[in-house]
């Protein structure tokens, strides 16, 4: 159980057992513990400490980081966590896969396009709790400013403003629709080319 009550701008220090994956996360694949990269993560934290906190929202559910969690846990070290509001939880999921430079465009609209039409909807959500607070400059600094969806009114145009263009979208869209039609068996069998190595 946590030490620690969890108010969403505050960073603490956690038992990495304290921690779970947002389901979010639930088809976004992470680094097998004897890939290349994972070892390297490894070693840079080993060597350098964490760069980045994990983000997880109050109830200690891991929005990004889990690479970073399970090297954390091949170390046995606490998890530097940064507190982030769970309304806000689509929008950061979506804004750390679009800054992953080790994946295709096609990969990453592939796992963030089913996400889209939530990421507008917490955008407006933002936008009035900003507005009804009377700060309409705060944003969380979790969020990329790209992925605000200020001017977005629907999912293919947040496509095209971050990057991963209306006809990826699509063609993501349209594989989804294609392996919920062809089942379990097939999306295991052709998602992992679409993913990549």
């Amino acid at each position: 159980m946590p030490t620690v009550i969890p108010i969403a701008g505050e960073i603490h220090d956690l038992d990495i057992r304290d921690l779970t994956d947002h389901p979010l996360l639930s088809s976004i694949p992470i680094w097998d513990r004897t890939s290349a990269e994972f070892v390297a993560l490894v070693e840079s934290i080993r060597d350098r400490g964490l760069d980045y906190e994990l983000l997880v929202d109050v109830e200690l559910r891991i929005i990004d980081g889990r690479n970073r969690r399970n090297a954390l846990a091949t170390l046995g070290r606490p998890a530097r966590c940064r507190i982030v509001e769970k309304e806000d939880a689509t929008s950061i999921v979506v804004a750390s896969l679009i800054n992953r430079r080790h994946l295709t465009k096609g990969a990453l609209a592939y796992l963030a396009a089913p996400m889209f039409d939530a990421v507008i909807s917490e955008s407006k959500a933002r936008r009035l709790r900003n507005l009804r607070d009377n700060d309409p400059a705060r944003s969380p600094s979790a969020i990329d400013p790209a992925l605000n969806a200020g001017s977005a009114k629907n999912a293919g145009e947040l496509a095209t403003q971050i990057g991963v263009g209306l006809r990826l979208f699509e063609q993501a869209m349209q594989l989804h629709r294609l392996f919920t039609k062809a089942g379990a068996k097939a999306r295991a069998k052709y998602e992992c080319r679409v993913l990549g190595p």
